[in-house]
């Protein structure tokens, strides 16, 4: 991706914000966003993947540069150019990148790869809990928690039903795959904003994953029940 200052200096913003004011991510990038109503969805799409991306990999990409974390905007530029490394991107010849040394970056992610706590940039404490507590699962279950999620919608069977969604939004433009253990889900094929599909706006639909589209049909609800939703998200 070719980067120039401005779009760097909001990503900068965004990681100074979450990893050392402790703000969170969500809240800081729809701040930035807001701020750039011209961006392309291209773009705005390129922006908050990159922001994920960089705090995802906090620690790998700090590793991979052979330091301690730091908030100087050069040290952030290296950081920046580390990714670009790891996600196999030529860098662009910036003088901002000025004493990265890239084949160094590289034997240090192939390193890492070795080192699970390092690979998946969590603390060694919260990597020794995982192998405790789930044994030979745990390599696993990190990698999938520390990877993208697919973009999941929830059919409105007060107004749909799942496969005429599945029509629907295949004429807008997203092809999407069904999910057999969610009756009312459907996977989208590609990641977009769907928030601007008429489909969205006429209630058909509610984006949510399939694991917890699963919890109601789980607990198999009976009418006067009352239950307590403890999610801490």
């Amino acid at each position: 991706m070719e980067m120039n200052r401005d779009f760097a200096s909001d990503i900068f913003k965004v990681l100074t914000s979450v990893l050392k004011d402790k703000r969170h991510a969500s809240s800081v990038i729809s701040e930035v966003l807001s701020d750039r109503p011209s961006w392309s969805d291209r773009k705005r799409a390129l922006f908050s993947n990159t922001c994920y991306d960089i705090i995802r990999n906090w620690r790998l990409l700090w590793t991979s540069l052979g330091r301690e974390p730091d908030f100087d905007e050069r040290s952030l530029w290296h950081l920046l150019g580390a990714y670009q490394i790891m996600m196999k991107e030529d860098l662009s010849k910036r003088k901002e990148y000025h004493g990265l040394a890239p084949e160094r970056v590289k034997s240090r992610l192939k390193r890492s790869v070795k080192n699970r706590a390092v690979r998946e940039s969590i603390p060694n404490e919260l990597d020794l809990v995982g192998e405790r507590e789930l044994g030979e699962d745990w390599d696993d279950i990190i990698h999938s928690l520390n990877s993208y999620a697919p973009l999941a919608v929830r059919a409105n069977t007060l107004l749909t039903d799942r496969d005429r969604l599945k029509r629907i939004l295949m004429n807008e433009g997203f092809d999407s795959d069904i999910v057999e253990w969610a009756p009312d889900a459907l996977v989208l094929r590609k990641k977009g904003n769907v928030f601007k599909l008429k489909s969205f706006h006429g209630g058909l639909f509610e984006v949510q994953d399939p694991s917890s589209q699963s919890v109601s049909p789980f607990l198999q609800p009976e009418p006067g029940m009352r239950i307590v939703d403890a999610c801490a998200g």
